[in-house]
């Protein structure tokens, strides 16, 4: 600083060591604030920069829409492909049979006809336990004489029921008997549903480890329907002659 003054032909004394020095000081503040404010922006450059071009099929970056690995189909399937069976259950003879499915998210049918008050599907298919997708063919509500706790018939409403062809039985959802407010208890020789009453509406026995449905069969599948449908009962009953429904009408509870 001194060889500065000099050279500059100052007469050196207190007053120009002293503007000398606020002049060094003032351009070393200038110098430090040029250099944050060059490596702000240069991380910030670095923040925003992003290696490759953006796709704009899953939003990331570094590929395009053409190469991307995310099959739009898939994630069609993702959002359509909402409820699921727990396990697959192998094919009952049984056609009447329902099963107790901690794991189904929604009551499932195999059986159209058992189907009243029927609807669009809320989904297109469920995903069983193996990841095979089964389609839906519709919704409805469908009613199922099942025995209570003092083995007598109690006729129970299951609504929004799916109507899957390919499920190998009917499934009943302990989802949603819960969120009905309804219970599902179980032990080693079966379990009992319970309705927000705590009255035992039902009962299942074990079977290979299956909670098999305890119905009464002479009224399975008998649900509240009018005159108009004598054809679906013809169907329900194995084709039985007409005259015959007619004089079962009033016999048998739910037929009229």
């Amino acid at each position: 600083m001194i060889l500065a003054i000099e050279s500059s032909g100052m007469k050196i004394s207190a007053d120009s060591v002293k503007s000398k020095l606020l002049q060094e000081v003032k351009s070393e503040n200038n110098n430090s604030a040029f250099a944050s404010a060059h490596s702000y922006q240069t991380k910030n450059v670095k923040k925003k920069f992003h290696k490759g071009p953006r796709c704009f099929q899953c939003n990331k970056y570094g590929h395009k829409s053409p190469d991307c690995k995310i099959n739009p189909k898939e994630k069609v399937a993702k959002s359509s492909t909402s409820y699921a069976a727990a396990f697959v259950i192998p094919f009952d003879n049984n056609s009447s049979a329902w099963y107790i499915d901690s794991g189904a998210t929604m009551h499932m049918t195999r059986h159209q006809n058992l189907l009243h008050n029927v609807h669009s599907p809320p989904i297109e298919q469920i995903k069983v336990a193996n990841n095979k997708t089964l389609p839906v063919g519709s919704s409805g509500d469908v009613t199922i004489n099942a025995l209570n706790g003092e083995n007598q018939s109690n006729r129970i409403l299951f609504t929004n029921v799916l109507y899957v062809p390919e499920l190998a039985v009917n499934l009943i959802s302990v989802h949603q008997i819960t969120e009905n407010g309804g219970q599902v208890k179980f032990d080693s020789k079966g379990c009992v549903i319970l309705n927000r009453q705590n009255v035992i509406v039902a009962t299942a026995t074990k079977v290979n480890n299956m909670y098999r449905l305890n119905m009464n069969i002479g009224y399975a599948c008998m649900s509240d329907v009018k005159q108009d449908d004598i054809f679906l009962w013809h169907q329900r009953m194995g084709h039985l002659n007409f005259d015959t429904l007619k004089k079962m009408k009033g016999c048998s509870e739910g037929l009229t």
